[in-house]
């Protein structure tokens, strides 16, 4: 993950409040699920800050170098669009085929055609996975997201706070400058 090794963007944030001394287990309700049951919706989970994988999470796991080391993981089933294209094609090849004196196929039939073939093949792909990998040194309150786009910061920020019930604040060079 970016914090481990070569070069990284990041965003800085400030905890509002307390961070409580079972900091780990509030992660374990909300941690990621398995790969089995990732389905063509995006599912969100924590998992430690070893591998997109490893969801044993507790204060042995995600403590590294004094710092809670955790990721936000997302995982989804997709058809890669190549792919989907080229089955529904043979589909639509094949229902011309079984239905002479037809010319084309309607865009009735073409979503249907596509309907039925992601729920064919959804299941048959693997997971995509992707993470947010976070450090939140507990002494400072300073929490590092390995993030900068608004949407993940957005999505990172509102399950952090589902799991533990603390606000990050984002700090930016005007906001700490101003308070040196």
């Amino acid at each position: 993950m970016p914090f481990d090794r070569g070069s990284f963007s990041f965003t800085m944030f400030e905890i509002n409040g307390d961070i409580p001394e079972n900091f780990a287990e509030l992660f374990v309700p909300v941690k990621a699920g398995t790969l089995d049951s990732v389905t063509s919706e995006v599912q969100l989970g924590w998992v430690t800050g070893h591998h997109l994988l490893d969801t044993n999470i507790d204060e042995a796991t995600i403590v590294r170098g004094g710092a809670y080391n955790l990721i936000l993981r997302q995982a989804v089933r997709k058809i890669p669009a190549s792919l989907l294209n080229a089955l529904c094609m043979r589909e639509e090849q094949a229902f011309l085929a079984a239905n002479p004196g037809r010319d084309y196929v309607s865009s009735k039939d073409k979503k249907r055609i596509k309907e039925d073939v992601m729920e064919r093949h959804i299941s048959k792909m693997p997971p995509a996975l992707s993470g947010i990998p976070m450090l939140l040194e507990p002494h400072t309150k300073l929490l590092y997201l390995g993030a900068t786009s608004q949407t993940q910061i957005d999505l990172f920020v509102d399950q952090f706070y589902r799991a533990t019930k603390l606000e990050p604040i984002q700090l930016t060079p005007a906001l700490i400058l101003d308070r040196e």
